[in-house]
């Protein structure tokens, strides 16, 4: 059973040198300045590199290896910082952290990927030995993906190909349940533990995801792990909660029921994940009921707030995968976006100052007396226009070139409009992609044709001091989507409001939490003033 991986070629006699006496390595390794990330990571960059070009044996290979493996994991854990949450695009401090990371880790997995392709043919002198060289190469393959995913870029070509090979390679000697000491993120962990998380970041559509929440997902079907199973391909399997893994293939894996038998190979697996979601059920309906991420022995660094929503997804992404509901069609038209509540708002009062100009003797503007409002902003300047890519009933995906200005993440808040005589529709950014540094794609899903701009006030606060920009959508009853008042996060707090708008103001209660993302509260509410509104 042979590897087919991407290795570089040694350099010739006139090449490449490095270090490689234990000792002196050791020695530079203790000296290396950890606290200066940047340099310390161009340092260590460097050292792998020339190591992976060098004839040496495999045992030494991997020694070494094991010295700058511990400087690797600080490193690839302080970068993290500088890109985990940055919205695209990234920023340049971010986007050049990435990239060391990225450069770090394509580096680590050649050195793993090189000694297993010498000692795979001679076996190893053990099958821990073996366990512990496999799981160091599909854990740094795997690294490699999930960083893709938390910066919104593509995955690396062949890295899916490479992980399938090393897990097929690990069940067919039964070493992929074999205890393999210091992982990135576990104390102890296995080669079928870091597949499986792998396997399922991938169903989780991670485009989609909320910064923050991938290591969440890690963090879950690490506690859950044993409830997940990854077994041969049979005809006879049907249910919820199963899919297909292509072994050799370049792709991760998708829904058994949208495969045809004709088109599975023997060496295919099946992923069962139903025990899975149905555990993250009981994990949401606890933590509902009032217990602690601690009675549950959810480790501490998941969000108390978020996870029981997301829970809840992942429990309905890995159970019966969701369909489309609306066909999208192509388009080459352009639109109007504006991102962000407050800068929404500020675009909506820009137009309603406009549109009703001030008379003598007339009372003051509604957006003359928000005092939300940024003193003498060019609402003009908040809008850009993006091209289609494709669009349906439900919503658009959209693309642009970065610029000056432009930044998004998912869960944010957008609205678009087509020309400037329509009213603006408002979205939800739903996922999220840069193929490059300067290109920016994004689909969001439509939450109303249409908004009316307001003002949210706790009613138990004073007035002013927490006043905020919010957006009254309209009831749709064919979506069965309640009136709902969206504001900025954090909002959503207190059971009264008042809400003013251009007509007055109205005192209001919450009556349900619609959605609440890094960015925005969205509730149902009823008027405490007049007839009801949910």
């Amino acid at each position: 059973m042979a590897f087919k991986f991407s290795v570089p070629s040694p350099a010739g006699d006139e090449g490449v040198s490095t270090e490689t006496r234990l000792k002196a390595v050791q020695s530079w390794v203790s000296a290396l300045p950890l606290a200066d990330t940047v340099p310390a990571t161009q340092a260590l960059h460097t050292a792998v590199y020339s190591l992976n070009r060098i004839r040496l044996a495999a045992e030494e290979r991997f020694r070494l290896l094991e010295l700058y493996r511990a400087p690797m994991l600080r490193l690839l854990d302080d970068l993290e910082q500088d890109y985990l949450k940055a919205a695209l695009p990234l920023p340049e401090k971010a986007r050049e952290a990435a990239r060391l990371s990225r450069e770090l880790l394509i580096e680590f997995g050649y050195g793993y990927k090189l000694i297993l392709l010498e000692k795979t043919d001679r076996f190893f002198a053990s099958k821990k030995q073996l366990a512990v060289h496999l799981h160091r190469a599909i854990g740094t393959l795997a690294d490699t993906l999930t960083l893709s995913y938390k910066t919104y870029t593509p995955t690396p070509a062949g890295v899916w190909h490479e992980i399938h090979q090393i897990f097929h390679y690990a069940q067919h000697f039964s070493l992929e349940d074999t205890p393999v000491e210091a992982s990135r993120r576990a104390k102890v962990s296995t080669i079928g533990m870091v597949y499986k998380q792998t396997l399922l970041l991938a169903l989780a559509d991670p485009y989609r995801l909320q910064p923050g929440e991938v290591e969440q997902i890690l963090a879950l079907v690490q506690k859950h792990h044993n409830t997940v199973f990854v077994f041969p391909y049979s005809d006879q399997l049907t249910g919820a909660g199963l899919f297909l893994v292509r072994s050799d293939t370049d792709r991760p894996p998708k829904s058994l029921s949208a495969v045809e038998a004709g088109q599975v190979t023997p060496v295919d697996k099946v992923l069962s994940a139903a025990n899975l979601a149905y555990s993250l059920g009981e994990i949401a309906g606890r933590l509902d009921a009032g217990m602690t991420l601690n009675q549950l022995g959810v480790p501490s660094y998941v969000d108390p707030e978020t996870v029981a929503p997301l829970c809840r997804r992942l429990q309905k992404i890995w159970s019966v995968p969701p369909k489309r509901t609306f066909n999208r069609s192509a388009s080459g038209a352009h639109v109007e976006v504006c991102i962000g509540v407050a800068n929404i708002a500020e675009v909506m009062l820009g137009s309603l100052h406009v549109a009703e100009p001030a008379t003598a003797g007339a009372p003051p503007h509604f957006s003359d007396q928000l005092d939300f409002r940024r003193p003498h902003a060019d609402a003009a300047a908040l809008v850009r226009q993006w091209d289609i890519l494709n669009q349906s009933a439900g919503g658009l995906a959209l693309k642009r070139s970065a610029g000056e200005g432009i930044s998004i993440a998912v869960g944010e808040v957008v609205a678009v409009r087509f020309d400037g005589n329509q009213p603006w529709a408002i979205g939800a950014v739903r996922w999220v992609y840069s193929e490059d540094a300067n290109g920016l794609q994004f689909g969001m899903q439509m939450l109303g044709p249409h908004a009316e701009c307001v003002s949210v006030t706790p009613a138990t606060s004073p007035r002013a001091a927490r006043r905020s920009p919010g957006l009254r959508l309209p009831e749709l009853p064919t979506m069965r989507r309640p009136a709902t008042l969206l504001v900025p996060h954090g909002i959503y707090a207190d059971s009264d409001y008042i809400v003013e708008t251009a007509a007055g103001s109205e005192r209001v209660r919450a009556t349900k939490l619609v959605e609440q993302t890094q960015a925005f509260d969205a509730f149902a509410f009823r008027s405490l003033d007049g007839p009801a509104a949910d």
